[in-house]
């Protein structure tokens, strides 16, 4: 685990089992057990001269070892 980085627990994200972890910048990461693969994201900024704050999560369903037809990865460049 990067330096600055805490395991928190575990928690299920999506059905799929998670290690949920901060990071030094105070960012909360969920990575699937399994494949250590990102699930979530949350971070929080707090604007305190405006009065202000956000939050922003974000889940990810990331997939691997997927069979891909070539019309996928197919590329037609845009016209001049």
């Amino acid at each position: 685990m990067p330096a600055g980085s805490r395991l928190l627990g575990e928690e299920t994200v999506d059905g799929r089992a998670c290690y949920k972890i901060e990071n030094s910048r105070g960012t909360t990461l969920w990575f699937e057990k399994e494949t250590l693969l990102l699930c979530r994201k949350f971070s929080a900024q707090v604007f305190e001269e405006q009065d202000f704050s956000t939050e922003t999560t974000s889940t990810y369903r990331s997939e691997f070892d997927v069979e891909l037809s070539d019309s996928e990865l197919s590329f037609v460049p845009p016209a001049k």
